[in-house]
């Protein structure tokens, strides 16, 4: 009887051990990448890329992607991060987290911020919402979710003369982006990246409604809301799973 009590305590002690085993299976680390690409190649700023007979330029790219998700295939969702800042200037296009071990189907996110987000006082915000990211507009007291500005040679001599200057934000451009299908298989110290490609050139000309630059070549939202839509409808159209 002795024996028989000592090895169902045993078993008990074993399927205890096994369930915290599967409650704790580790962490693996996922790597988020932002490729900015035209016509189908990878391309920096200030780098240039033709489109209709003009040769075009970005000069700078900043944006906030919030609210990053993974959809694990069982259909629970992990929080990433509430919000990252792209910057090209700051070479800042990689994010490293720290993920559940699992198997993920869907990549999510968002462009711009949240209201909650949207309302912080960036003088006591970390980055990268802080003062020091000059994303904040202190006339509107919200943030910028996303700066594009560039340059079109007009004249095909080379002084890309034409500037072009797009500030958008406000809780109405606030969009989600489409969710990503993946297939990553997280385990206890596997590393995995995700590359997302931000096509340059789809939010100028995108097919369902290109600008015409030389005309809507500005906008600081409030002073040109239309135009501020379609430049976010663009943006938003211009990710792409690699």
């Amino acid at each position: 009887m002795k024996k028989l009590l000592i090895l169902l305590t045993l078993s008990a002690s074993t399927i205890f051990i096994g369930c915290n085993k599967d409650e704790e299976p580790g962490t693996g680390t996922l790597t988020l990448r932002v490729n900015f690409v035209a016509q189908n190649q990878t391309i920096g700023t200030n780098e240039t890329f033709a489109f209709n007979g003009n040769d075009h330029q970005v000069t700078l790219l900043k944006m906030y992607l919030s609210q990053l998700q993974l959809v694990c295939d069982c259909g629970d969702t992990k929080e990433l991060k509430d919000v990252v800042l792209v910057d090209s200037d700051a070479d800042a296009t990689s994010f490293e987290f720290e993920v559940p071990a699992g198997n993920y189907s869907q990549f999510k996110m968002w462009l711009g911020l949240p209201e909650e987000l949207n309302e912080l006082d960036p003088a006591d915000a970390q980055h990268p919402l802080s003062a020091q990211q000059n994303m904040y507009w202190t006339w509107a007291s919200r943030y910028r979710f996303l700066i594009y500005e560039g340059r079109v040679d007009s004249t095909q001599s080379n002084n890309f003369d034409h500037l072009l200057v797009y500030h958008v934000g406000t809780d109405t451009l606030y969009r989600e982006i489409q969710s990503f299908p993946i297939d990553v298989k997280v385990s206890d110290g596997s590393q995995h990246t995700i590359d997302i490609n931000f096509d340059l050139q789809n939010v100028l000309y995108n097919p369902a409604d290109p600008i015409d630059v030389f005309i809507d070549d500005a906008t600081h939202t409030m002073d040109d809301m239309d135009l501020a839509r379609r430049i976010t409808e663009n943006a938003v159209a211009s990710f792409g799973l690699e």
